[in-house]
Order: structure tokens, then sequence, then C-alpha cells
């Protein structure tokens, strides 16, 4: 009788435990074969610099997917062409002319403004022209 009870919960326990150990074997049996794209945005920081992060997207030929984000280090707008708009001058200490230009930048799209520092010329430098 023992003998009967101990084959009976053998068996239950094979039939419980088999389904489970499939997947594994399926899952053991295919490798993944990603193929990577990747994809960079770009964050307006400030008008020195914007935030640089790639976003990698891996796809298995099973479907599988994931992602994952790299942030980098910020970089330093890049002027489109002919994106430079003059906003204007003012004096400042030791009558330096300060010019104000807006620009697009390249990567990020977004408008920055960069000020010029001139050197004012001398009444002397004037009459040598």
């Amino acid at each position: 009788m023992k003998k009967n009870v101990a084959r009976s919960l053998a068996f239950a326990l094979v039939l419980v435990l088999v389904p489970l150990a499939f997947p594994m074997i399926a899952s053991a049996a295919h490798i993944h074969n990603y193929m990577v794209t990747t994809k960079t945005e770009y964050g307006w920081v400030s008008d020195g610099e914007h935030s640089v992060t790639e976003i990698h997207t891996h796809l298995c030929s099973c479907g599988a997917m994931f992602k994952e984000s790299h942030v980098k280090p910020n970089e330093s707008h890049i002027p489109a062409v002919g994106s430079g708009v003059y906003e204007g001058s003012y004096e400042g200490a030791g009558g330096m002319i300060f010019k104000t230009y807006r620009y697009t930048c390249v990567k990020c799209k977004h408008t920055y403004r960069n000020t010029v520092a001139s050197k004012p010329k001398l009444a002397s430098e004037e009459e040598a022209e």
C-alpha cells in the first residue's frame, strides 16, 4: 500500500514538473541575436550646451525587444548655417561693446544666444584708417 501511494505521488510530481521544464528547454534552444538601432536625443540645457542621450533598441528575430539609454557628456551648440540673427548691442564696463546674436542649433534644434565682446576703436585708431 505504501508503495502505491509513493508511486502515485511520484507520478503526480512528474506531471507537475515536466510542463515547467519545457519553457526552459525551449528558451535554452534559442540564442538571441539582436539587431541594434541607435537613436540620439538632444535636450536644451543652457545657451552654451545641450544634453545628449543615446537610446539603443535591441530587437531579436523571435520578437524579444529591450531598450537601454546611455547619457553622454553635454556638448556645445553648433549653429546652423544662416541662423544667426542680430538682436542688439550694449556698452559695458571700460567701453566694451557687447553684441548679442540668436542662433539655432543644428543638433538640438533649439535657439540660443551668444554675446560677443568687441573692443571699441580708439580715436587714434580711427584717424589711422
